[in-house]
């Protein structure tokens, strides 16, 4: 895997800048053969693109191999769901509107991120993270919900209360229980209203995250 990263990295805009419906390349555990008809588990390396099956004039095909790596192409449009305007902020940054995947804080000093939001009710918006990133590191639990202690939560971080945003609200955490799913989700009722969310989209990606995650693209 980390080799097909390192491949990716030094090569990935090279192919970009001669194919032309090349939409992004990733590493994938398995490749698909036949039309789709056989699976198997084999490291690739994935090249997406527009229109399979038709070559752009004055291009050359996908190579089938390279170094070691069988080469899948798969026809697909490949977008990421962050935002990318170069004033948006990224992660660990302060948000004026919240989105998802933006760096939080606990109380108690774990850091976390914003998951997906929730509409409760007419009056009250949430938001969940993971339940691991509001517990105590010494505290041995199963399952429980709304302890009494309403923690803090902030973002990015709690260097400045004015950056406050909410509190954690319940914590389901379950796991190591045999044929049962595992549980690890922590709900939190945002209390600044000036910060609520105002998209769907999530905070804006850096290519070096992307390149780390096994995926380059290109615009």
């Amino acid at each position: 895997m980390s080799k097909i990263k390192h491949w990716i990295n030094d090569h990935a805009e090279t192919f970009f800048n001669s194919h032309s419906n090349l939409t992004a390349i990733s590493a994938c555990p398995i490749r698909s053969r036949e039309r789709k008809r056989i699976l198997q588990q084999e490291w690739c390396i994935v090249f997406y693109c527009t229109n399979k099956g038709q070559l752009p004039h004055g291009e050359k095909l996908f190579p089938e191999k390279i170094d070691d790596y069988a080469i899948d192409v798969r026809e697909q449009s490949f977008t990421t769901c962050s935002k990318t305007n170069d004033d948006l902020s990224v992660s660990n940054e302060n948000h004026s509107k919240l989105s998802m995947g933006a760096q939080i804080e606990i109380e108690q000093g774990r850091i976390g991120t914003l998951g997906c939001f929730l509409q409760l009710n007419e009056n009250s918006v949430g938001f969940l993270t993971c339940a691991h990133v509001c517990m105590s590191e010494n505290v041995d639990i199963r399952s429980y919900s709304d302890s009494g202690k309403k923690q803090k939560v902030y973002q990015p971080d709690r260097q400045s209360s004015s950056k406050e945003i909410g509190y954690v609200r319940s914590i389901s955490f379950t796991h190591g229980e045999r044929y049962k799913v595992s549980v690890d989700a922590a709900l939190v009722i945002l209390t600044d209203s000036n910060r609520l969310p105002v998209d769907g989209y999530f905070v804006k990606a850096k290519d070096e995250d992307l390149r780390r995650a096994g995926t380059y693209t290109f615009n």
